[in-house]
């Protein structure tokens, strides 16, 4: 995917497998990565962001986004500021509804194809989605809408 950043630029972290519900894991991370880049980005890694991914299950993308809001309070941080690179992409129903339809297959988000059979590569997901992100610039898009909302989120993290 190129999006401006090489895989060398990122620190990914994954939730843990078998562990409970992923997203509260997400949620938890999410408040502690931020509150780390906000120091660190004032002197360490100016240049540097944050990317969250999490599925928004049976919740819209804004219901998701407040959720992550809580979090960032709980924590005692503000919430993201209009220019902060802080960027949050929500698939909804589920990150598998994304790779579905990025991968030329057919889902919607009222849908539950987590479950489903489904061929759908991960690296030609995210091709589509580098494309997408370029193509946007031409003018709207007909895609999925939390493809749409996390488009514009990438924004906000790049170089």
């Amino acid at each position: 995917m190129n999006l401006g950043y090489s895989i060398r630029q990122c620190r990914i972290k994954v939730a843990p497998r078998g562990k409970g519900a992923a997203e509260k894991w997400v949620r938890a991370i999410y408040a502690r990565e931020v509150r780390l880049h906000r120091k660190r980005s004032k002197t360490i890694r100016p240049n540097s962001g944050v990317l969250t991914i999490v599925d928004a299950d049976a919740l819209t993308v804004a219901q998701r986004k407040v959720q992550m809001g809580s979090e960032l309070r709980a924590l005692g941080e503000g919430p993201r500021g209009a220019n902060e690179p802080i960027a949050i992409w929500v698939p909804r129903r589920h990150i598998e509804t994304w790779l579905v339809y990025l991968c030329g297959g057919t889902a919607t988000e009222e849908e539950d194809v987590k479950r489903g059979r489904f061929e759908a590569s991960v690296s030609q997901a995210a091709g589509r989605f580098a494309e997408l992100f370029h193509e946007r610039k031409r003018g709207p898009l007909d895609t999925l809408p939390s493809i749409d909302a996390s488009l514009e989120e990438t924004l906000r993290i790049r170089p």
